[in-house]
C-alpha cells in the first residue's frame, strides 16, 4: 500500500500508526483456563501436558470471531485429545493452517474451560483476575490466569519510495493474523488519531 505524507512528519507519523496498530486494534485472546482439578503446580495424573505447556499451546494460537460479549467462556468435555478446532464455538474461530493438538487426556474424560477476552494492548495475570471477577467469575486454584498480548499485527513495515516537493511516498506493508486488510488497519489507525 502506498502512502504520501508531509516530509517533516512522515517518520513520526508512521511510527505512531504502527504503535496504534500494535496496541489498539481489539482482538481475541485466551486469558484463563481450567483443566479438571489441575492447578499451575500439579496437572495430576489425568493429562499428559503440564499446565504451563497447555498455557503455551493456547497462547501460540491466534483467534478471531464475533464474540457476543467481551468475555466468552468455552467449556467442553475432552476425552482423548483436545484439538484447536474443538475451541471453535460461540462465534470463535482459530486462525491456523493445521488442527493443533493442545492437550492429551490419559484415562478418563475431563472438563476443559477456556476464557476468551476481546481486548487491546496487554493484560497480565493480575489484570486477568480482576477482569474475571468483574464478570462474576470467582478465581480459584483451578482457574489459571494467563498473560495476554492483544495484537493482531504480524508485520508493520514501511520504506521510502520517492521524495518530491516536500512530500514523501512510502510503501507500507501490514500483515495481520485476524484477516484485516492493510487498508482496514490503516483506516482504523487514522480514525483513532482523529478521535484523540
Amino acid at each position: 500500500m502506498k502512502v504520501e505524507l508531509n516530509r517533516n512528519i512522515a517518520t513520526p507519523y508512521l511510527n505512531l500508526m504502527r504503535s496504534i496498530a500494535m496496541t489498539q486494534i481489539p482482538c481475541i485472546r485466551p486469558i484463563a483456563f481450567s483443566v479438571g482439578n489441575s492447578n499451575l503446580v500439579t496437572a495430576g495424573n489425568t493429562v499428559m501436558e503440564d499446565m504451563i505447556e497447555f498455557n503455551n499451546n493456547l497462547s501460540s494460537l491466534k483467534y478471531r470471531g464475533n464474540l457476543s460479549k467481551d468475555l466468552e467462556v468455552v467449556s467442553l468435555i475432552c476425552n482423548g485429545v483436545l484439538k484447536s478446532s474443538d475451541l471453535e464455538k460461540k462465534g470463535l474461530s482459530v486462525c491456523s493452517d493445521s488442527d493443533s493438538e493442545l492437550l492429551h487426556v490419559l484415562n478418563n474424560e475431563i472438563q476443559v474451560t477456556v476464557y476468551f477476552y476481546c481486548g487491546t494492548n496487554t493484560m497480565n495475570t493480575q489484570e486477568t483476575k480482576h477482569t474475571l471477577e468483574a464478570n462474576s467469575i470467582g478465581v480459584n486454584n483451578n482457574i489459571i490466569p494467563m498473560n495476554a498480548n492483544f495484537s493482531c499485527i504480524k508485520k508493520f513495515a514501511y520504506s521510502l519510495v520517492s521524495t518530491k516537493a516536500g512530500k514523501e511516498e512510502y510503501e507500507v506493508t501490514i500483515e495481520t493474523d485476524n484477516g484485516m486488510s492493510e487498508e482496514e488497519v490503516w483506516s482504523f489507525c487514522k480514525n483513532f488519531v482523529t478521535e484523540c
